[in-house]
């Protein structure tokens, strides 16, 4: 069976995990790349920067981001097990999720068929972050 593409109104998803974050109490930021193949980049036509916020006595602090790639919209009803999914490869994001976190998830654009640069992705998550936090 060959697979030449990714049809974006085909429904059962694709995503790819490029880059995640966490935001330190020190303002510092650790970042990390996730290897992925270019082409299927390419395919996938919607690219999200999503916060990883924990509400606590109303109060929004934004722990951690990562940027994903995927045949998904976040008005699909399976947008946010593609966020789970996506997170798998990082048991750090995944401890992060429980009853008092949420997924801030903000379509993003860049032009052209390259993946944004690590420090592209780092200057957006920032400003998520500080975007989103109390």
């Amino acid at each position: 069976m060959e697979v030449s593409s990714v049809d974006s109104q085909e429904k059962g998803g694709v995503s790819v995990l490029l880059f995640h974050c966490f935001f330190n109490g020190d303002e510092s930021i650790t970042h990390f790349m996730h290897e992925f193949d270019p082409a299927l980049y390419k395919a996938l036509p919607y690219l999200y920067a999503v916060c990883i916020a924990k509400t606590t006595k109303k109060t929004k602090t934004v722990l951690a981001g990562f940027f994903i790639k995927t045949s998904y919209t976040h008005n699909d009803p399976d947008f946010m097990d593609a966020l789970n999914l996506a997170i798998v490869s990082s048991p750090a994001l995944q401890a992060l999720i429980g009853a008092d976190t949420s997924y801030l998830p903000a379509r993003i654009s860049f032009v052209g068929d390259t993946p944004p640069t690590e420090a592209e992705m780092v200057r957006v998550m920032l400003g998520q972050h500080l975007k989103f936090s109390d």
